[in-house]
């Protein structure tokens, strides 16, 4: 049988994925917000917002879109299933967890104190599990990710556990890994950990690595066997964008174009609309889906890249991903 990914309406080829964005938010909301009264949650129309931009990301090719929110960051399967629906794109849904101080891991850390680390362990792969075979939040929409997560200068004790979860779902059902890594900082670290807990490298991407001038980290992760990702273009609040132009072409110049992922790591919605000051949404101006298309691929092109390079970015590779090739 040919390789499938999961999408929020069920699975599809991997070979009809089509230009791939791989790490995007439809939707985000950093625990808490539900406790914001000054705010009120509006399905249809978040969804016609989320429509909207992917239309226009649809004319420029955009086929398939790796939604990377995890479990405890306000997933909303519904949202997923008609956005999907009304527009044709293919939505592939994450389970997982985010950074123990930004994240919702309190239950878990209680857990693994009081019930300790096997308790807490096989709890939660239980939970990855069912996201991806069963469907998340009682739904039937599946997820086609794990999302793993660490933080800044260290890997916590629960983003531990929740990379030790996602191995195992991995070893289990075969579902792709992938990460966010702050700033990049940790990303051979998690790498390394990554395969003391058995992930398979093939079907496993270190995230947002483009927040770094630092390429032996990069090349390291990409030594080790795995796909990176370079997939925060347009959110240059860390890193300048143009700097990520120069070092994704470096890369590929290099000879390893074959395992970079890219994306933007945008919110189309996010819960508190307003937590980023207007100062800085006003040099963020491609940070969204039409960002790669009307920016920055043309810039990959003017530093250098072709055509077939730029296709293997955004077609071959995410398709190579899924397969575990």
């Amino acid at each position: 049988m040919k390789p499938q990914v999961m999408t929020a309406l069920g699975p599809i080829a991997v070979e009809d994925m089509g230009v791939t964005s791989s790490h995007e938010h439809l939707l985000l909301g950093m625990p808490g917000w539900e406790y914001d009264a000054s705010y009120t949650y509006d399905r249809r129309a978040v969804a016609d917002k989320c429509i909207a931009q992917v239309k226009e990301a649809q004319k420029y090719g955009l086929q398939t879109l790796v939604d990377a929110t995890p479990m405890d960051l306000s997933r909303d399967p519904e949202l997923y299933k008609m956005v999907q629906g009304e527009t044709g794109l293919n939505v592939i849904c994450a389970t997982g967890l985010y950074t123990e101080p930004e994240g919702n891991s309190a239950f878990w850390r209680l857990l693994a104190k009081y019930r300790g680390y096997d308790e807490a362990l096989k709890r939660l792969t239980n939970a990855y599990m069912t996201d991806v075979s069963k469907g998340m939040h009682g739904s039937d929409v599946k997820c086609g990710v794990l999302k793993i997560a660490t933080g800044k200068g260290a890997i916590a004790p629960i983003e531990e556990l929740s990379i030790h979860a996602a191995c195992l779902t991995q070893k289990e059902l075969g579902t792709p890994i992938i990460s966010h890594t702050a700033e990049a900082s940790m990303g051979p670290a998690t790498a390394r950990m990554l395969l003391e807990k058995g992930a398979d490298p093939k079907k496993t991407m270190i995230g947002h690595m483009c927040d770094t001038d630092e390429l032996d980290c990069v090349i390291e992760c990409l030594k080790m066997g795995f796909y990176v990702g370079l997939d925060r273009f347009g959110l240059n609040m860390i890193f300048t964008d143009d700097n990520k132009c120069v070092n994704l072409v470096k890369l590929v110049q290099m000879g390893y174009g074959d395992r970079i992922l890219i994306g933007h790591d945008a919110t189309i919605h996010n819960h508190v609309i307003d937590l980023i000051p207007d100062e800085i949404m006003a040099t963020m101006t491609n940070w969204n889906l039409c960002g790669l298309f009307r920016a920055f691929i043309p810039r990959f092109k003017e530093l250098g890249l072709t055509d077939a390079q730029v296709s293997k970015l955004m077609l071959d590779n995410p398709q190579r991903f899924f397969a575990g090739a």
